[in-house]
């Protein structure tokens, strides 16, 4: 039994040698986009985009900015999960 094991640890550790490093993508990787749920030009719209201006530099990635219009700020993305679940119960 000893032998069995000594030779289970040995090729665990071979294999684990092999395997080479494993190394996490940078975040964000893809265009991050902001959802303003009022209508450009307004208050909310120029917060967000000094904000947007901020987190391009600090992050190195795109910022698009979405303005949205309607249900007094209560949008939602159509292309969303939730809203398509909405749409085929109806």
């Amino acid at each position: 039994m000893n032998r069995r094991n000594l030779l289970a640890t040995t090729l665990t550790l071979s294999l684990l040698a092999l395997t080479g490093r494993v190394s996490a993508q940078s975040y964000p990787s893809k265009p991050i986009t902001i959802l303003v749920p009022f209508g450009p030009g307004g208050t909310a719209d120029v917060v967000v985009r000094a904000m947007s201006d901020h987190l391009r530099n600090t992050l190195g990635q795109p910022i698009v900015i979405d303005n949205r219009i309607g249900a007094a700020g209560r949008s939602q993305r159509p292309s969303s999960p939730a809203r398509r679940q909405m749409a085929t119960r109806c």
